[in-house]
């Protein structure tokens, strides 16, 4: 079925047929052939013409007449790669199961578990690779369909049909979710659950990451809404809502609004947790729109309105450093459209397990922006890089614990781990010595304040609307799922890949990657971007002190979980020991830092 057509179906109170859909029965390597069953009965009969397909007879319909369903295999099938040997963080955490907090990605955006080298990920709905793995997935893009998805409308309630265009497409087999092809159908009962509109609701599927499944709902064609389904069982989704009642209660940042959600999932059509937002329009600032598609004007535009964005992140400051939680034993009530928001949201301390990671719930306190702050910075963020060490150190000992220290010959994998956790130690407790070494040069006073931070405000997780040019407000900042309280300098990180073409926000460090020289034209929008910022924003985004200290907690907001991460953390520590080394041969008066 092309692009952008629709099945045609009448409305049912009744849950559509789900038609089958299995794993795959096997690993497969790349040379295997592979004979698939027949698309339209599910039998494997060669090259023979199927009789069906010639009657046009699809399963479910009057007249099938195959033998069951479908045989373990269907659909499309991919080769993967065995993850048997190499334990990953990721395992090591899932058997240390979910806790009570927030799960942080410790990967980049954007998307969203720790893949081991070789390995490969697979967007949904689609068996061809996205790229190696250890390059970070981009976080739920619900800004754009995906091409080979169809839409799907409340006309016709019929059962399901496969075609051509979408044959038997399931989700990733990581998860083990039901195929989109099937699943569309109860997202757009839901949907009308929420919505009672004079008109066409259709659905169509959005590329998402590894926490959410993602899909738009329209109205007579036109995207309104995004609905956001949590993939994992005991995900605390209160953790994802809670930010984005805070944003709109206290803040003017264009963030997604949430309309009606339901944080359990039992009972509804979709039967998972949910939440369902206004659907920001405009065109994504990654995948070449803004280098090609944006001119100049509109680029500086983006630039401006983005300071402005930074400007008010930092004037949303906070006593306590945390993250924005749900009161303790404060239960949302789901909500089907228009829900009030006047649940509280307080400020939850970070684990000193888990730092980033985790959160104490039942620690949480009032969000209080005008009282002075509750610890000194530095002791917030050696607190953070004491409990990624006591975290690797956990995990170093279950190597060592499973499989002795005289197995080290014959597992090389595990040895090679087991250094790789041992480097990872070592720079976690070279940063929090750092941290120290900070403040005996005055950079971290006791009363700097906490502000609000977005950990990854990348152009993937930036969209602008050119209709509202010049006169209306068309910036959209997405992914807000973890964003913190830290103390101010820490979200000062100039987004440099606004007016450089050849900066990564991703890989950018700041300390050792210096800014290319810029055209006039790039420097012109640079200047916009800080004078919209404002000059707070300016003195901890231009010191290069703070420049260090920040690349070092973004390592603690990324993970030291892959080789390639710690090597530029070592240039990292490098970096600092010859500015430290500098400080201590020409120290300013009294010994303190000078500017």
């Amino acid at each position: 079925m092309p692009r952008g057509s629709s099945h045609q179906y009448a409305l049912s109170d009744d849950e559509p047929e789900r038609v089958p859909v299995s794993e795959p029965s096997a690993v497969l390597d790349e040379e295997d052939e592979v004979e698939l069953p027949c698309f339209y009965c599910g039998r494997n009969h060669g090259d023979d013409s199927c009789k069906e397909a010639e009657g046009k007879v699809y399963p479910g319909e009057e007249g099938h007449q195959s033998s069951g369903s479908r045989p373990s295999g269907t659909g499309r099938t991919s080769a993967t790669s065995n993850q048997d040997e190499q334990m990953t963080d990721a395992e090591y955490e899932g058997e240390e199961g979910e806790g009570d907090g927030q799960d942080v990605d410790m990967t980049d955006a954007s998307d969203d578990e720790y893949v081991e080298e070789g390995e490969e990920e697979y967007e949904e709905g689609d068996a061809t690779p996205i790229g190696p793995a250890g390059h970070e997935e981009e976080e739920e893009e619900y800004y754009e369909e995906d091409e080979d998805q169809e839409q799907v409308s409340d006309v016709d309630m019929g059962t399901p049909r496969p075609t051509e265009s979408t044959p038997y497409t399931g989700s990733t087999s990581q998860h083990g979710h039901e195929s989109w092809s099937t699943f569309k159908y109860k997202v757009l009962k839901q949907a009308r659950v929420h919505f009672e509109v004079d008109g066409c609701l259709t659905t169509s599927h959005l590329s998402g990451g590894s926490y959410n499944r993602v899909a738009s709902i329209e109205l007579n064609g036109v995207p309104k809404w995004i609905i956001r389904l949590s993939r994992k069982e005991g995900k605390d989704f209160l953790a994802d809502l809670a930010p984005l009642f805070f944003l709109e209660k206290h803040t003017t940042i264009p963030a997604p609004r949430v309309v009606a959600w339901d944080t359990e999932g039992e009972g509804t059509c979709v039967e998972r947790p949910f939440m369902i937002m206004k659907r920001l329009n405009g065109d994504c600032l990654n995948r070449g729109n803004y280098g090609t598609r944006f001119d100049p004007e509109y680029k500086d535009q983006v630039a401006r309105e983005l300071g402005l964005a930074y400007r008010e992140m930092l004037a949303t400051k906070s006593s306590r450093a945390g993250v924005m939680v749900f009161p303790p034993g404060v239960e949302l009530e789901a909500s089907r459209n228009n829900p009030s928001k006047d649940y509280p949201v307080w400020v939850a301390p970070f684990c000193p397990h888990w730092g980033l990671k985790r959160y104490l719930r039942y620690e949480a306190r009032p969000w209080d922006p005008h009282s002075p702050p509750e610890q000194p910075p530095v002791q917030v963020l050696k607190s953070l890089f004491d409990a990624m060490s006591r975290s690797a150190t956990a995990r170093l000992a279950k190597i060592e614990r499973d499989y002795g220290y005289d197995k080290d010959e014959v597992r090389d994998d595990k040895a090679k781990r087991r250094k790789e956790l041992k480097d990872e130690i070592d720079l976690w407790t070279f940063f929090s010595g750092a941290m120290g070494q900070m403040e005996q040069l005055g950079v971290f006073p006791a009363d700097m304040p906490n502000a609000l931070y977005h950990s990854d405000m990348a152009k993937r997780n930036l969209i602008y609307d050119r209709k509202q040019y010049p006169n209306g407000r068309g910036l959209g900042i997405l992914d807000w799922d973890d964003c913190y309280f830290l103390p101010i300098f820490v979200a000062c990180r100039p987004p440099a890949e606004l007016w450089s073409n050849e900066i990564s926000q991703d890989y950018y460090i700041e300390c050792l990657d210096p800014e290319p020289e810029l055209t006039d034209e790039e420097q012109a929008r640079k200047d916009i971007f800080f004078e919209a910022a404002g000059p707070e924003y300016a003195k901890y985004a231009n010191d290069e002190v703070y420049q260090v200290a920040r690349d070092m907690l973004r390592c603690c907001i990324l993970g030291l979980n892959q080789r390639s991460r710690q090597e530029k953390a070592f240039r990292v520590t490098e970096q600092w020991k010859k500015q430290w080394a500098g400080y201590c041969a020409n120290p300013g008066p009294e010994g303190e830092y000078e500017e």
